[in-house]
């Protein structure tokens, strides 16, 4: 029997992703269903409940990864959402198979935007509230933010920021920090004068973006370290709780802001793909994590800051 030919109109709603990547992934994933489907008699769009849950537990028994799995139901939760929205199919195949619960370490370690400012506006100084936004407007490592040298950051003509660092893994990683957040006036427009501000022109293009302070409140030519900054986080935490801020935000440490980040990129719905070039991340099933947090109910109760593309506020 041959392999079965994915139909116009499924192709469709894998090109209307822009990632490159993430249409070969989901694309591979359904090709793989439809194959099983087509041994029992189906197509994509003929599918029951029952064939999903076989399946899957045709996967289990082949030894796939948890996290294959998760990967492969994401993705067929997403195609079958859009076919029953588009009347494609008369019922969800997937909707009693629930992805697996969110893990307490995202849950427990995610801050909306509207705090990330509050900590922001605790920072005593200019290069303590730049460090607090570029964490979360990158989403890198504190390494990678202590690591910052002037020639990693360009300046674009619409107001952005370029920014590009070798991360964990010798891997590069490049991001922009936009002009503008539509919905979070005033969280990224300081950013550009804020780091112009910590620039010294005398120390030329491989100077650290972030130094450390002399007691008197100077800078010298070292840089902060990895550990220095979670003591700038932990230093701001502790100011934003004492000027009224919620005392659960003493949780936060520098990768909270990675995992807002991206919290925050899924609920908008950028795709998977870029969401895991942004983070660096060696295999996407570490970045589908945000999704399975992003599709349960429970877990965006946890999440009242964060509003899915779609969703409700």
């Amino acid at each position: 029997m041959s392999s079965p030919e994915l139909s116009d109109l499924t192709l469709s709603w894998i090109y209307h992703f822009d990632s490159k990547g993430t249409r070969r992934l989901y694309r591979g994933i359904l090709d793989r269903f439809a194959v099983y489907l087509q041994q029992r008699g189906r197509d994509l769009y003929q599918a029951t409940p029952l064939d999903v849950d076989l399946y899957f537990e045709d996967l289990d028994n082949a030894g796939k990864s948890p996290s294959t799995r998760k990967t492969a139901l994401a993705c067929l939760k997403s195609f079958y959402k859009w076919a029953l929205s588009s009347g494609h199919v008369s019922r969800d195949p997937t909707l009693t198979r629930r992805l697996p619960k969110a893990p307490r370490l995202i849950l427990s370690k995610t801050i909306t935007p509207a705090q990330i400012m509050e900590i922001a506006a605790a920072a005593e100084t200019a290069r303590d509230r730049a460090i607090i936004l570029v964490l979360y407007l990158t989403g890198l490592r504190r390494s990678a933010v202590a690591s910052l040298r002037r020639r990693n950051i360009t300046y674009a003509e619409d107001g952005s920021l370029r920014v590009e660092v070798i991360e964990k893994g010798s891997r590069r990683h490049k991001c922009t920090i936009p002009a503008v957040i539509p919905d979070y006036p005033g969280l990224v427009e300081s950013v550009p004068s804020l780091l112009m501000s910590l620039f010294d022109p005398a120390i030329g293009q491989d100077a650290p973006v972030f130094r450390r302070r002399h007691s008197s409140g100077s800078y010298t030519k070292a840089p902060l370290t990895a550990e220095g900054i979670r003591f700038v986080v932990s230093h701001c935490v502790s100011l934003a709780i004492e000027k009224g801020a919620s005392t659960k935000l003493r949780h936060v440490s520098p990768h909270t802001f990675r995992h807002s980040f991206a919290t925050y990129l899924v609920a908008q719905g950028v795709d998977l793909r870029t969401v895991q070039h942004m983070l660096g991340h060696a295999d996407i099933s570490t970045t589908a994590v945000y999704a399975e947090v992003l599709n349960s109910d429970e877990a965006l109760s946890k999440l009242p800051g964060f509003r899915p593309v779609g969703g409700k506020s």
